[in-house]
């Protein structure tokens, strides 16, 4: 079983997915720690002689924080049930930490001066604005990683598992956290005019992946959903591949290659392939703006991988030739921040479409 959420995740797969960019933008990251910590300064405590928070329980929640902030940002009305659900959070990582705190003995003086300075901070606009400024650097980069996450899950060997609520974007904390209700009436609604940009054998044309990929930090639940139905249609389609085929790595080569991975799965001669972007953050940042002479290697890996006249995105239907190798400008395009196609490419070999 491939599962990238559970009821037991400390941190849901879309929170995991944002946080992995801290670690290719460390340096942003540190200065941005530094002011939350300055801005948060005037609502510390001191609790047995000691600063409360501590350095170890702000920085959790920073990252916390940092995870489940809404990309669009937070209104007035959003603060309070952000509030509570933070507050929940630190007090059960406090207490299994056992620094300061624990189950058995807790620090009611600790835990409430915790409490004071979380509820303090999110109401001071000097903490809020430079934390939704921070969320707005990344987020673009961590729902690009989920959606290539999403893939790798839906396509490797095994059987992908589908948390509860996570067809859309699911910023989950601990338990209760990633256990409350599912509105499934809502994602219903939300499915069916996902179903009908394939109606008819046609695919989204590229305005609708401009809606779907969204601008600015934020990019529709809806992109999610689809992603997950158009995929576990080709499972559905295509049982064997899934079941019975075999996995093969593809090399990538080049200036860019440390920004992608690709494998294919064969079996009896039929083969698809999935080409997914990764480390994207660190590729901006250091102004690279296209793919550069990265390639892809295809129909030189494998005979299946060679007999397909072209290859068909099944998320866009764009085709590709095939070739030997296959130059990722043409297979993923423009897919940083500010991309305007999908970070991931899934090919089907022509033959499996009739």
């Amino acid at each position: 079983m491939t599962a990238a959420s559970t009821h037991d995740s400390k941190r849901s797969e879309d929170v995991r997915a944002r946080l992995n960019v801290l670690s290719e933008l460390v340096s942003e990251w540190a200065e941005t720690v530094q002011v939350l910590q300055a801005a948060g300064e005037p609502y510390q405590s001191t609790v047995d002689d000691a600063p409360a928070p501590s350095a170890h329980d702000r920085w959790a929640f920073f990252q916390a924080l940092t995870g489940i902030w809404p990309a669009e940002g937070a209104t007035a009305s959003d603060r309070p049930a952000l509030r509570e659900r933070i507050q929940s959070y630190m007090v059960k990582a406090m207490r299994e930490a056992k620094l300061q705190t624990n189950w058995l003995f807790p620090n009611q003086p600790y835990e409430e001066a915790v409490a004071r300075y979380i509820e303090r901070s999110l109401f001071s606009e000097p903490f809020r604005s430079t934390l939704e400024a921070w969320v707005q650097r990344i987020a673009p980069y961590g729902f690009r990683n989920s959606l290539c996450q999403l893939a790798i899950k839906l396509l490797v060997p095994g059987v992908p598992d589908i948390y509860q609520g996570s067809e859309h974007w699911n910023f989950s904390l601990v338990d209760p956290d990633n256990r409350r209700p599912v509105d499934y009436a809502a994602l219903q609604a939300s499915f069916a005019p996902l179903r009908a940009l394939y109606a008819d054998n046609r695919y989204p044309v590229p305005a609708d992946w401009t809606a779907l990929l969204g601008k600015g930090g934020a990019m529709p639940a809806a992109t999610k959903q689809l992603v997950t139905w158009r995929l576990l249609q080709l499972r559905e389609q295509h049982p064997l591949l899934f079941r019975d085929a075999i996995y093969l790595p593809l090399m990538i080569e080049g200036p860019a290659a440390n920004h992608a991975l690709a494998f294919a799965r064969i079996h009896e001669g039929r083969a698809i392939v999935l080409v997914c972007s990764r480390l994207l953050a660190g590729w901006d940042a250091q102004l690279r703006s296209d793919w550069s002479d990265t390639h892809v290697s295809l129909g030189a890996a494998h005979p299946a991988l060679a007999k397909p006249r072209c290859w068909l995105n099944w998320l866009t239907g764009a085709a590709l030739d095939n070739a030997a190798s296959a130059p990722l400008a043409d297979v993923l395009g423009n897919v940083g921040q500010r991309g305007d196609q999908l970070p991931f490419a899934v090919l089907v070999a022509d033959d499996l479409l009739g």
